[in-house]
């Protein structure tokens, strides 16, 4: 896979729901290598996924929905 922007997008998701876990900052870190864009690893630093937001479409976790079982039924995830 070679759509290191992408992976980039998917890493900063991943933190914006959890910003502790250390190894999607090292991927993260790693993809914005590939993309040569080392501007964006100053900003690495502060470890704070939300400062990207003008490059890049994040989540904003408090418009996720809450889990139920009933939604985990209902949207066929254990039903396969």
């Amino acid at each position: 896979m070679n759509d290191h922007k992408a992976a980039a997008n998917c890493f900063l998701n991943a933190l914006m729901l959890n910003p502790n876990v250390s190894q999607a900052w090292t991927y993260l870190r790693q993809s914005f290598m590939k993309m040569s864009r080392f501007d964006l690893l100053e900003k690495l630093e502060a470890r704070d996924p939300y400062i990207f937001k003008d490059e890049f479409i994040l989540i904003d976790p408090k418009n996720l929905q809450p889990p139920s079982m009933d939604r985990l039924y209902t949207q066929d995830i254990l039903n396969n």
